[in-house]
């Protein structure tokens, strides 16, 4: 279980990074990359937290 846990965390974060990708910084708002950066940090401490502790 705790497996699964870890992979669907790593997918999401993976998912968040190829956003950052495929990203057009002029289209973009300050307010969306704020918003961007913030999802991929909790979802990098999650990630690690989850780690941590298997």
């Amino acid at each position: 279980m705790i497996g699964l846990t870890i992979l669907v965390a790593l997918i999401a974060l993976l998912a968040v990074v190829r956003k950052f990708i495929i990203l057009e910084v002029q289209d973009v708002s300050a307010g969306h990359l704020l918003g961007l950066a913030a999802i991929t940090l909790v979802l990098g401490l999650t990630y690690g937290l989850i780690r941590e502790a298997v």
